[in-house]
């Protein structure tokens, strides 16, 4: 099978972790006998654009293709424009200016079908796409695609529907995503297939003579690893820290904060950091490569997300591959993978729930192999599997 990827978040040398899950998912494709190649599209900077920040100075650097672990990429230009303006145009936008490159690709490459990750811009350029070159279209849905960007606007919304009534097959990376598919936009139910994001259980696995020695020590390591954004509840975080200082020092003290991450908001959680006076328990250390992510989880003992909205994130599934509890809002798809032999559930915006949880995770006796072996359910392996099944059906339903 030759699978054409079409998603806008894939690793480039702009930022080396955006859709890394697109990636690691084309790699064991790739190991499961699927030839594969991918475009992703990255917004065309021309001036002034281009002197507006430095992120979209640094979208004219990515280069037109590369290969990244035996994978082509090609980065093809498409033109969007600062803070999402003419978002729900994005689609056309991005298949105007990649169907001449497809077609190029077509001739060397003729693909059986595509898979798109994201409703728009990916989904909608890619029922273009279908109907242009007469190939089945696979779209993912992760998220915030469904969750957010659809209730922007009416125009956003209709085409967002109009994808999942177009695409071939569905996916949602959970059962959460599936139920409001079907009952906010109407998508038939047999057409959807809930396929969990994976996680490398080789680079992300429980040691347990290395969490043994950590411990003598009777401290506690909690490492959030995300975007640093309002709506993945960093202030949340910050006032349930300062709550527990307020109720009980001792265990203020047996806890070190580790934050991994970039994001708008970086600048005021600093301020937010002096303003508690708690720079010295708190660690920023900014965007890391997801090679290294690992080490961060080997040295933690729980990972902390308190989300207001999420898909499911690969975050948490890594986390308890490294046999780390998760202490997590009760959000998305969250409580479909996370029960109470596995982390502490809490309601969103409420930060003195999360202390609670907190206290409540570090007072536990936790069994970390169970959880390592447990997260064995989502590797990238099986992720796979599911995929080209639903590669097949697709491909059987359309002749």
């Amino acid at each position: 099978m030759k699978i054409l990827i079409l998603s806008h978040m894939y690793p480039s040398r702009f930022n080396e972790v955006s859709g890394i899950f697109v990636h690691q998912q084309a790699k064991e494709l790739r190991e499961q006998g699927c030839e594969v190649k991918v475009i992703s599209p990255v917004p065309w900077a021309p001036f002034p654009i281009n002197k507006l920040k430095e992120k979209w100075k640094a979208y004219s650097r990515i280069p037109i293709y590369e290969e990244r672990e035996g994978i082509l990429i090609n980065y093809p230009k498409y033109l969007a424009f600062p803070k999402s303006y003419l978002f729900e145009y994005s689609g056309y936008f991005m298949y105007w200016n990649i169907k001449s490159i497809l077609r190029k690709i077509y001739k060397h490459f003729p693909f059986d079908l595509i898979h798109a990750h994201t409703l728009l811009p990916d989904g909608l350029a890619g029922t273009l796409l279908k109907k242009r070159i007469g190939v089945p279209l696979i779209v993912t849905v992760h998220g915030s695609d469904l969750l957010i960007y659809p209730y922007r606007n009416k125009r956003i919304f209709f085409y967002s529907l109009n994808v999942l009534k177009k695409a071939s097959k569905i996916i949602t990376v959970s059962s959460h995503l599936k139920n409001k598919c079907c009952n906010e936009f109407n998508a038939p139910e047999e057409k959807i297939k809930v396929i969990p994001s994976g996680y490398n259980h080789r680079i992300f696995n429980f040691k347990l003579t290395d969490f043994n020695k950590r411990k003598k020590n009777n401290r506690f390591i909690i490492l959030f690893i995300g975007h640093i954004i309002r709506a993945k509840g960093i202030f949340d975080l910050l006032n349930a820290i300062e709550i527990i200082r307020k109720l009980d020092q001792n265990i203020y003290k047996r806890i070190s904060w580790v934050i991994v991450g970039q994001g708008t908001d970086m600048m005021e959680f600093k301020k937010r950091l002096t303003a508690f006076n708690i720079n010295n328990d708190v660690k920023v250390v900014g965007q890391v490569p997801h090679e290294k992510i690992s080490k961060y989880m080997e040295n933690a003992d729980f990972v902390i997300l308190p989300s207001w909205s999420e898909g499911l994130p690969a975050t948490l599934v890594e986390a308890m591959g490294c046999g780390l509890p998760i202490i997590a809002t009760e959000v998305g798809g969250i409580p479909e993978i996370i029960n109470k032999d596995i982390g502490i559930l809490v309601e969103p915006k409420n930060p003195e729930e999360l202390a609670k949880g907190i206290i409540k995770a570090i007072s536990k006796d936790w069994n970390r192999k169970f959880i390592s072996e447990y997260a064995k359910r989502y590797t990238w392996k099986k992720n796979a599997e599911k995929t080209i099944k639903i590669y097949k059906e697709a491909l059987n339903s359309e002749k």
